[in-house]
């Protein structure tokens, strides 16, 4: 690629969704190939790097991003509660669900925890609905709180009182 071509437009602000949906200017991206490489190349910088704490970094160039929640999220819950998750990221990767990393927000947030990086703390990502609905499928109330059994392990993910 000639020097003179840029990857990015000056004065665009690119914003990732709470809701994993990238925008430029307000408009959504819809481009499944352009969409995947945003999520593969995102990073979260120090804020002298990026104001924003996130860039898109492709090659030499980067790019500022206004991310409204978190960087990753789960696309895709495969598996059972018997024997467990295999979550499909955003940024194309794979993981088993740890139990013990799950996290309910009200309203009507699950996120789990997908590394450690140090200095920045745990990272994490959030479920998008499917995914999510794939995994509370299996959530028992009792009482005072909701449960959810995933192989031995139980998990509280919301206490009622």
């Amino acid at each position: 690629m000639p020097d003179s071509v840029s990857l990015f437009v000056d004065q665009e602000e690119l914003r990732l969704t709470s809701d994993g949906r990238w925008l430029s200017n307000g408009e959504e991206i819809l481009h499944a190939e352009t969409v995947r490489a945003f999520f593969r190349h995102l990073e979260r910088v120090d804020r002298s790097e990026s104001p924003t704490g996130w860039q898109i970094r492709i090659g030499p160039e980067s790019k500022s991003v206004i991310v409204e929640d978190v960087g990753v999220f789960v696309t895709r819950a495969e598996g059972s509660a018997e024997a467990g998750f295999l979550l499909n990221l955003s940024n194309g990767k794979e993981l088993s669900l740890d139990p013990s990393s799950l996290r309910y927000q009200s309203p009507g947030r699950l996120y789990c925890r997908i590394g450690f990086r140090p200095h920045a703390g745990d990272e994490e990502a959030a479920f998008l609905r499917q995914p999510a609905i794939d995994l509370l499928f299996h959530a028992e109330e009792t009482a005072d709180a909701y449960l959810l059994r995933i192989g031995s392990r139980t998990v509280t993910l919301y206490k009622k009182f």
